[in-house]
């Protein structure tokens, strides 16, 4: 019928109807996408019964899947698909499960990430038993068809299932804004139980069930507990209907199930969507196929959205409210995890309902205030558990973390306060996840998967009662350590290497308690008063910021110290102190221990700063960071930390910072520059004291040439003073002028004498305590000193008879047998008086101790003591603690200040348990088990050191230096976790066995079978970690496959840098290091300090040497170069001095063989500080030791031994060349050497010289059978070399020779040469895309990304990531790219946030190469201007840098925004040095582009200086055009620019021949995008002037929705003129 509107009001109301009907139909259809997250249960009951709380009989079926995480993992791991594929198989699957159990009556009530739980509801008119029957055929069902799921990565799903029955209890729990849903009941707990006693494949009935049904109907096994495992249904003859009906479904159900299948593979195949993230239309007909879901249309009649949306979680419900696809929450996400467990002390329904109701709600009203949402509650194996997620979209926080343990701990206690609660457990993680919605299009929750989640339930199962934490967690907090302890390993299950895990809690005291002295300290207020100046008003004090406090022992520099520390603390400053031994040498040792004070004081929850250090790093020195990154970030490393500190110590506006340094002539150089540099700033205060001698006067020279520092020498105190200052240490009223008499003439003023000599007279008993009438004749004798100095000590006597009041006051009286013999008040007479008080055992431990020095490990005196009885000797330790001889050294090492608690030891001990037992047994504190021991008192150890022989000194000081030298150096978490070492240095034994015979061969020679050979002819670099460094490192066996295993045994491993061998070393089974919490280099650091000093001792010429020169390596390990030279230069001097000497300590061949490796060392060390000439010395010195007739390195090498002979065109060769002569130590150092000459040819563009010094090198070390490190370090720099010659032939063959010497050398135990491979790979991965090899550079790069993440090598991945996500655009793998980087931009949150340059400049990068928009660029200019003011002053900026502004320009510039184009183009700071990496070369592509862009513009508006630019730009294509011959990966880029710069200059002749050329390369390198744009600049050139065609910023996620002819047409379109 046709409806006629005659009037304006008539078309309103129609429209209005029309509105009217699309709302309601919207309303609608929100509620039915809101009613999938919901259970039938839920749906059916009537909005009045909510809050009841409903009991009924049921039938549950428990699902259990494994493969879930490894399958997440592969797919991001592969690249192959991503998060597209994964969800479409995740939900095919599940959606298949869930279908099967709808079609079957039941209905789904929980999705636990891969766990779900259905139930099929028992009404009082159901009989029993066919409901657990058709529960029993629904899981033989799901068991015969999706029991073994095959996914396309080769990950196999695996299902088990169990089922029972029983009597439940169902309840709504929450409040208004959040609402969650329980079921529990004895049925609950029998389903787990079943679950607990199945495998995959397995089908359990609990007991409960079984007893329903009849047995004859099943074919079973019996297993223990009751439990049957079913196999399949029996149907007897006369059932023959019953079996066709079950038959009859089994079809249907099955067709259903390869719908879900076949939909999978459907969207696989097209992967073809217009306005979702999956195609709608065949996800639409895909839905109108399955069967419908009753409760639907009930939904829509009973229910309002309001009313659903507090049981689906904020990110959910954002979604759906803005109507945009839910697939758009599906992502890899790095998120926080927490679990908590709440175990109950009653079990009784009613109680428990009640108990978790108010649980749930403690929780929500936590979290939600921390930006966390409750994803899941369930109430299995009797306990309630809850998962509570941070970090999801929308919700997202950069100290999610750190809110993450906060509100575990507050949930702790406030949950632990309920009624009928035992305990409660907190579990937290934080890793990259699967996130998304997950299941059946009708029936599906939002879920998160992966190794993160599990392993934060298994801590939460594993530690009761405490909130724990992993590593990762604990550093990501930005918390106090203070907070945090850390827990002795346990075995997780599922997990092959959980890490340090700690218990998070608030309640920890921190070890650095600040106590006001009771009195003022005397005789030092001019002193103090000058301390006071310098902090409140440095102007008036010739603007010092610091003071150095010098004097005499014992003068009181230390007491001032703590007196000005305690006002510090009062007056509200910011306080780090340190009390320093001269044991710790490492570079900027002094610094962090200040740092981390400051950090963790900062980063108190109570302090209200945390905010200020949310973007400084926990720790500002970085071991892991120094071995990955290049020597010139290396370089940096000064700058950054000062930078770090500087920003730490200004942090407060409202504070100053104040840093106590005692004993400040033990401090580190490096930590005094950056105090020196920051106490420029105006918010920090410097204290510090020592005593100067003549080892350390450099310290005092440095410290007093600051402007900002006063030096300060403290006087003896005065006689004045001396009475008063008895009489505080002694605690009474009044002393004897006799005694003070004695005390001025034998102290000499000084207070610490005054208190030993006080010590001796009353140990002695030559002084006593009485007490005086105050009105006393005899009171001439005694001085009373002012009452305000001292402790009030009186007793107030009143007589009864008289009631006369008499006060008495504490003196001092030297008794009868006092000898008025100053002599014996000397120092060393004391401390001899206290030697001779100790029982024989105790001082046989003092002069031992002695001997070891000021810092020793427990161990080690154990051994030096011929591990004597271990109660005697924990006897004898705790002794000396109480008389203060002994105490804690890791106080000294940990950020202990100069105020610890007394007779307290922080060791941390592995086994608290074993350690508590000990204790009990001897009945000792824990003090005398400390496991590092600080010799005190430095006049008895002097004594002790005196009373023992000269030759018995010599003996044990040559004892030591074998025990110290043989132990395992490694710290106490790699010894706790048996993890690889990090280097290995060769042993002094070694050195003489190799100086006695030069010849000695260090294992038999390395052959390989014919088979072998065939087998790694034709393998690349992927064989290393695909194939034969397994890929599982945290497994059995980490080190080579079984097909290498044969030529590994014949292997010897070799250490790092000194390039030793090491014979007969067998792989054996290591965890993978964590450079998180390992310090193993800082303790060689001080192991070799006290080799050498120990040698020295010893009168050991030859040792002295060996580890001076071992000292040197670890410092160049540690890229110290600066500190290794003295060292090294030492070592030289010794080695020459001792060489005029006719009766020379030291041979000849070890002479040659140390001063060789010693210059070359030094070599290194120079090279790397950027002194070539001084370098170039100490290599012709190193040269002549092999008898090489060297004079100069300024022109050339001699042909003698770079050409002959010419292994390298062997080596080259198909056949595998080995040398079988005999590998010798020098022959190593020789290689090394040779490397080195290669980077300082190359260095001087010497390229030829360079190419040939890399190729000998390569053969020395392969014929001395030098260790892997070495081997990748020769290969880098070859491939290098030839490489930025453009030989891509030679580093092809370079490659696969990579792959047989690796293979050949990977012992597995040491860190070191993962690293090394990785550095190698990332070299090769560059060389290949380089040479435009864009797949097989893909699929290196992919392996390379997933050995950096096994190994934690966060700044090797900074370098692979940003080149991995750019070729992945180039084949159009978009969202591959995004996926990887999105890692990137975690690393520079937690780890390194440089990273943060690399992830915004290829957000940048995504949108002007391919349209496609990651990040707002508002939001990438936004991070580039604040980071680039802090870089105003920097002359050259980085590769990342200038991708970055050169990018911001193009994107401007391609916008017509002229005047930011031009702000961002005087940034660009290209260098052209640096023209051989991929990045610089890309960076020049791209400014070239913006140059032609330009010159358009100009000529549009008709400039005239357009000649010069052409010739500019034609300067610049010619640059590229050399590029491009060289690296192909630049050739139709090149050429692209070309055709263009030909249609701006109207050569149109030349436009389709570059354009051709062009084409050719590109498809022949399948860079697909650049084919898209040549197409695309094809038609656009074709049509005339298209200038002003703006950019652009269609969402990444629909890249895969475009065709390659579709991507063309959103591409830039170059614009151009007539």
């Amino acid at each position: 019928m046709r409806v006629r509107w005659n009037s304006l009001g008539g078309t309103l109301l129609k429209e209005t109807e029309l509105m009217r009907k699309l709302e309601l139909s919207q309303i609608k259809k929100q509620i039915e996408v809101l009613t999938t997250f919901l259970p039938d249960l839920i749906v059916r009951l009537p909005q009045k019964e909510l809050q009841e709380v409903h009991h009924f009989v049921g039938v549950l079926l428990f699902a259990d899947v494994s493969g879930f995480t490894p399958l997440c993992e592969k797919y991001n791991k592969t690249g192959k698909g991503g998060i597209y594929r994964l969800t479409a198989t995740l939900n095919a699957y599940i959606g298949a499960i869930v279908e099967v159990i709808y079609f079957y009556g039941g209905d789904v009530l929980k999705f636990s990430g891969d766990a779900f739980l259905a139930m099929w509801k028992a009404e009082p008119d159901h009989c029993l038993y066919r409901v657990i029957h058709e529960v029993i055929v629904c899981a033989l069902f799901i068991q015969q068809t999706l029991g073994c799921f095959e996914t396309e990565v080769n990950v196999l799903l695996k299902v088990k299932l169990a089922i029972s029955c029983g009597n439940m209890t169902f309840s709504v729990i929450g409040d208004e804004d959040n609402k969650h849903y329980v079921i529990l009941g004895a049925a609950i707990n029998d389903v787990k139980a079943a679950e607990h006693a199945s495998v995959s494949g397995d089908v359990v009935i609990a007991p409960t069930a079984w007893g329903h049904v009849a047995e004859e109907s099943y074919d079973v096994t019996y297993t223990e507990g009751g439990n049957v495992k079913v196999w399949r249904c029996l149907y007897k003859p006369t059932e023959k209907a019953k079996k066709d009906y079950y038959d009859q479904k089994y079809i249907i159900v099955q067709k259903l199930c390869e719908k879900h299948i076949n939909h999978r593979n459907t969207l696989h195949a097209t992967k073809k969507f217009e306005d979702t993230l999956t195609d709608s239309k065949i996800t639409d007909r895909f839905v109108r196929s399955l069967p419908e879901r009753e409760v639907m249309k009930i939904a829509s009649q009973k229910w309002i959205a309001a009313d659903m949306k507090p049981f689906i979680i904020k990110p959910v419900q954002e979604q759906i409210e803005e109507k945009q696809p839910l697939e758009y929450l599906t992502e890899m996400r790095e998120v926080t995890i927490q679990f908590i467990n709440i175990v109950p002390k009653t079990f009784y329904e009613p109680k428990l309902v009640v108990m978790v109701n108010s649980a749930y709600q403690i929780v929500c009203s936590i979290v939600c205030k921390l930006l966390g949402v409750v994803n899941k509650v369930s109430l299995f194996d009797k306990d309630a558990m809850m998962l509570v997620l941070f970090g999801l979209r929308g919700i997202k926080h950069e100290l999610e973390s750190q809110n993450a343990l906060m509100s575990g701990f507050k949930i702790r206690k406030a949950v632990s306060r309920l009624e009928g609660v035992k305990s409660v457990s907190v579990g937290v993680t934080n890793g990259l996840v699967y996130c998304g919605v997950v299941g059946h299009p009708l029936r599906r929750e939002y879920t998160v998967i992966g190794g993160s989640v599990n392993k934060a339930a298994r801590m939460m199962c594993a530690f009761e009662n405490k909130v724990t934490c992993d590593y990762k967690t604990y550093k990501n907090s930005k918390l106090s350590s203070y907070y945090f302890q850390m827990q002795s390993a346990v075995k997780l299950k599922g997990i092959e290497d959980a890490g340090h895990i700690f218990e998070y809690n608030e309640d920890f005291e921190e070890t650095i308690q600040y106590q006001q002295h009771t009195t003022p300290l005397i005789g030092r207020e001019d002193e103090i008063s000058f301390v006071y100046e310098v902090i409140h008003h440095p102007e008036k004090v010739n603007d010092y910021k610091g003071i150095c406090f010098y004097g005499k022992q014992k003068i009181g520099k230390s007491r001032v110290l703590q007196e000005s520390l305690i006002h510090s603390v009062s007056q509200g400053h910011a306080v780090a102190s340190a009390d320093l031994s001269g044991n710790f040498l490492r570079p900027y040792f002094c610094i962090s221990l200040l740092y981390k004070q400051l950090y963790d004081a900062k980063a108190n929850v109570n302090s209200g700063e945390a905010d200020s250090i949310k973007d400084l790093p926990p720790d500002i020195w970085n071991l892991n960071e120094i071995l990955q990154k290049s020597n010139f970030e290396a370089r940096t490393r000064k700058a950054k930390i000062i930078n770090i500190f500087r920003r730490i110590c200004s942090s407060s506006k409202t504070r100053i910072t104040v840093i106590f340094v005692d004993k400040v002539q033990y401090i580190d150089v490096r930590s005094l520059e950056v105090i020196e540099e920051v106490l420029k700033e105006k918010s920090l205060r410097f204290f510090s004291a020592g005593h100067f001698e003549e080892d350390n006067w450099d310290i005092q020279w440095k410290l007093s040439l600051s402007e900002h520092i006063k030096m300060l020498e403290m006087d003896p105190l005065m006689p004045d003073d001396i009475p008063a200052l008895a009489c505080q240490m002694l605690k009474i009223r009044g002393i004897p002028k006799k005694l003070v008499s004695l005390l001025t003439k034998t102290c000499e003023g000084r207070p610490g004498w005054v208190q030993s000599c006080l010590l001796r007279l009353v140990n002695n008993g030559c002084l006593e305590i009485k007490y005086v009438a105050k009105e006393d004749e005899d009171n001439d004798k005694y001085i009373f000193p002012d009452a305000e100095l001292l402790h009030e000590r009186y007793i107030d006597i009143r007589r009864k008879e008289s009631g006369e009041r008499k006060i008495l006051w504490s003196v001092a009286q030297l008794s009868d047998n006092f000898k008025d013999q100053s002599e014996e008040l000397t120092l060393a007479a004391i401390s001899l008086d206290l030697f001779d008080s100790f029982a024989p055992y105790q001082q046989l431990v003092i002069k031992t101790g002695a001997v070891l020095g000021e810092i020793f490990a427990r161990s080690l005196l154990f051994v030096m003591l011929k591990y004597p009885n271990e109660q005697l000797f924990a006897n004898a330790i705790m002794k000396l603690y109480e008389e203060d001889v002994l105490d804690c050294g890791t106080r000294y090492v940990s950020s202990g200040g100069l105020l610890t608690k007394k007779l307290c030891c922080l060791c941390f001990i592995e086994d608290e348990d074993i350690l508590k037992s000990r204790r009990r047994s001897f009945e000792l504190p824990k003090y005398a088990f400390c496991k590092l021991l600080h010799f005190k008192n430095k006049s008895l150890r002097s004594i002790a050191y005196e009373l023992l022989p000269a030759n018995q000194r010599k003996e044990l000081h040559s004892r030591i230096t074998d025990v110290l030298e043989n132990q395992n150096n490694s710290c106490p978490n790699c010894l706790r976790d048996d993890s690889a070492a990090i280097i290995k240095l060769r042993t002094f034994k070694q050195m003489m066995q190799y100086c006695i015979n030069p010849q000695t061969n260090y294992g038999p020679p390395a052959t390989m079978s014919e088979f072998e050979l065939s087998e790694y002819k034709s393998h690349g670099i992927k064989d290393i970690i695909r194939e034969h460094v397994r890929k599982d490192i945290y497994g059995d066996n980490n080190t080579l496959s079984a097909k290498s295993k044969s030529s590994s045994k014949s292997t010897a491993g070799t250490s790092i840098s000194s390039g030793e061998p090491a014979p007969d070393v067998k792989p054996f089974k290591r965890k993978i290091w964590d450079p998180t919490t390992c310090f193993c280099l800082e303790i060689l650091t001080r192991v070799y300090a006290d080799l050498v000093y120990h040698s020295e001792r010893a009168g050991h010429l030859g040792k002295r040497i060996f580890y001076l020169m071992q000292y040197g390596v670890v410092l160049i390990t540690l890229r110290e170069f600066r500190d290794s030279i003295p060292v090294l230069t030492e070592a030289s001097e010794l080695c020459m001095r001792d060489a005029k000497n006719k009766n020379s300590l030291i041979s000849e061949a070890f002479r040659r063989l140390h001063i060789g490796k010693i210059h070359m060392l030094l070599a290194e060390a120079t090279y790397r500080l950027d002194d070539t000439p001084t370098a170039k010395v100490h290599v012709t010195i190193c040269l002549r030791q092999y008898n090489i007739p060297m004079l100069s390195l300024k022109y050339k090498l001699p042909h003698f031994f770079l050409n002959r002979p010419n292994c390298f065109n062997k080596l080259r060769a198909s056949e595998v060349f080995w040398d079988t002569g005999a590998r010798t130590m020098m022959n190593i150092d020789f290689g090394i050497c040779m490397n080195l000459v290669s980077c300082m040819f190359a260095s001087e563009g010497q390229w030829n010289l360079a190419k040939l010094a890399a190729e000998r090198s390569i053969c020395l070390l392969i014929s001395a059978n030098a260790n892997i490190n070495l081997l990748c370090d020769s290969y880098s720099t070859a491939i290098e070399l030839y490489n930025f010659c453009g030989d891509s032939h030679t580093c092809e063959r370079l490659e696969r020779c990579v792959s047989r010497q690796v293979l050949r050398t990977y012992t597995g135990n040491m860190i070191i040469e993962l690293y090394a491979i990785c550095k190698l790979i990332a070299i090769i991965f560059q060389t290949r895309i380089m040479h435009g090899h864009i797949r097989k550079a893909i699929r290196i790069g992919y392996r390379a990304m997933d050995l950096n993440i096994t190994i934690q090598a966060y700044y090797v991945q900074t370098e692979v990531v940003p080149i991995l996500a750019s070729t992945l655009l180039l084949v159009k793998k978009i969202e591959n790219a995004v996926s990887i980087i999105k890692i990137l931009y975690s690393i520079g949150k937690t780890v390194d946030e440089s990273a943060l340059l690399d992830y915004y400049a290829f957000c940048v990068e995504l949108n002007i190469e391919t349209s496609f928009l990651l990040e707002p660029i508002e939001a990438c200019e936004e991070f580039a201007e604040k980071h680039f003011e802090k870089q105003i002053n920097k002359s050259v900026y980085s590769n990342s840098e200038n991708k970055l502004i050169v990018f911001l320009h193009m994107y401007h510039l391609r916008n017509n925004r002229w005047p930011d184009a031009l702000k961002w183009k005087t940034m660009i700071r290209l260098d052209k040095s640096e023209y051989n990496s991929i990045c610089s070369i890309a960076n020049w592509m791209k400014y070239t582009e913006s140059l032609l862009i330009t010159l358009v513009w100009n000529i549009e508006m008709k400039k005239t200086y357009l000649n010069l630019e052409e010739k500019r730009i034609e300067m610049q294509l010619k640059q590229c055009e050399v590029a491009a011959k060289k690296w192909e990966l630049f050739m139709p880029r090149y050429l692209h620019y070309r055709a263009y710069y030909s249609k701006i200059t109207g050569r149109k002749r030349q436009i389709n021949t570059y354009l051709k050329k062009a084409t050719k390369w590109a498809t022949k390198q399948q860079n697909l995008l650049e084919i898209c744009w040549i197409s695309q600049s094809k038609s656009t050139w074709s049509g005339g002037l298209n200038f002003g065609n703006d950019m652009k910023e269609v969402d990444w996620r629909f890249a895969d929705s475009y065709s390659s002819t579709e991507w063309s047409q959103i591409l830039y379109a170059l614009p151009c003129n007539m």
